[in-house]
């Protein structure tokens, strides 16, 4: 297998790292690479946000996997350029990538204010003009993928119910008449030109205002979403995340031994192992 990995950072070289020890793996690419990984792969010179550089490489080498590690790339969308061209990848597609940032952004003022949705007026989400166009439309129930991809659907989720997971995103869910009218009377959902100014390290930026009943107007603001380098998630918040996604798949304690084995993956001597914890029966597996 030829695996092409994206990035440059430490995150890369730590994949790097353990995609070299698969039996699996004859040879590994990384675009652009830095001079520790060259010592494991090759380096290309392609910038990460090079797009349609990556997308050709990766057709004129029959690269068989790409992993990207760099938020960026992400957001300028290299999962749909790979995806259209019959490539596989690793990651989430554009509009997923930009969709994050508000939700996070409100999910922290109601934790550091303590108020609900029953005591907002108003809530203004203010995002670039890539995510206004691809997730800041009206809010129409049209099954779940397009509530995924709704921002006003996902913000009053978390209003609503303290979160916009997987138990919010069901077909009974995104029909919720109580959801769509409070879509429709409290949200709302702008392009900020200053937040395009940015440029594409500030894709996922966006900023909050909530406007409550007793006259307070709250705000919060943030450029990196939560997750990325510049604003990682604490051991913590990672593993709570994954016991969340995890809790109607997995008993406890196959959860328990997935998150000790991460947390060690240095240590692993067999990625094999992690593999045999992600499925329910046990079969020849790599």
């Amino acid at each position: 297998m030829k695996v092409l990995v994206v990035g440059s950072g430490g995150r890369e070289h730590a994949l790097v790292w353990k995609l070299a020890q698969s039996s699996k793996v004859s040879k590994i690419f990384c675009a652009p690479g830095n001079a520790g990984i060259s010592e494991l792969a090759t380096n290309v010179d392609i910038s990460a946000e090079d797009i349609e550089g990556l997308t050709n490489f990766a057709l004129k080498e029959e690269i068989d996997l790409t992993v990207v590690g760099p938020e960026v790339s992400l957001t300028l969308g290299i999962v749909d350029s790979f995806q259209n061209k019959g490539l596989r990848i690793f990651g989430p597609d554009q509009k997923a990538a930009i969709l994050e940032g508000s939700k996070v952004f409100t999910k922290d003022l109601m934790e550091k204010y303590a108020f609900k949705a029953a005591d907002c007026v108003k809530v203004v989400s203010h995002v670039t003009t890539m995510a206004w166009v691809h997730c800041g439309a009206d809010y129409e129930p049209a099954g779940i993928p397009a509530a995924q991809m709704n921002l006003l659907f996902g913000l009053a989720s978390m209003l609503l119910y303290g979160d916009a997971f997987v138990d919010q995103y069901t077909e009974e869910a995104v029909r919720n008449p109580k959801t769509i009218s409070f879509i429709r009377q409290h949200l709302e959902t702008t392009p900020d030109k200053e937040l395009d100014k940015l440029g594409p390290e500030g894709r996922h930026a966006a900023w909050i205002e909530v406007f409550l009943k007793d006259g307070r107007r709250l705000t919060q603001r943030a450029i990196q979403r939560k997750g990325s380098i510049e604003n990682p998630m604490s051991r913590e918040e990672v593993c709570r995340k994954f016991r969340k996604l995890t809790a109607n798949v997995f008993p406890d304690k196959r959860i328990d031994s997935f998150e000790k084995m991460v947390i060690h993956l240095e240590q692993v001597k067999d990625i094999r192992e992690l593999a045999r914890l992600l499925v329910k029966e046990v079969k020849s597996i790599c």
